[in-house]
């Protein structure tokens, strides 16, 4: 057997393509199911509780989000979120 031929051994035993059926995918409503898209009014709602000094945490709770998802949100379209800092435990 040439070393070539031994390379290329593995895949006689596989079966002809003409053989297999393809099978169709399964539908899906979407690629990312779990993901709430923003609305128009839910994104008007997001700059103006930044700009009135809501805290991340406090527009999450508001528009019933996550604080992450309203971080990125709000970087994604260079809204500025008011800073956030957790105190020091003494």
């Amino acid at each position: 057997m040439a070393m070539s031929d031994r390379n290329f051994a593995c895949f006689a035993r596989l079966s002809p393509a003409s053989t297999t059926q393809a099978r169709p995918l399964p539908t899906m409503q979407s690629r990312y199911p779990l993901l709430k898209k923003w609305t128009a009014e839910e994104h008007e709602r997001l700059k103006a509780l930044a700009e009135a000094g809501w805290r991340p945490d406090e527009i999450a709770g508001e528009l019933g989000r996550s604080e992450a998802a309203v971080r990125v949100r709000a970087w994604q379209h260079g809204i500025a979120l008011r800073l956030v800092t957790q105190k020091r435990r003494s």
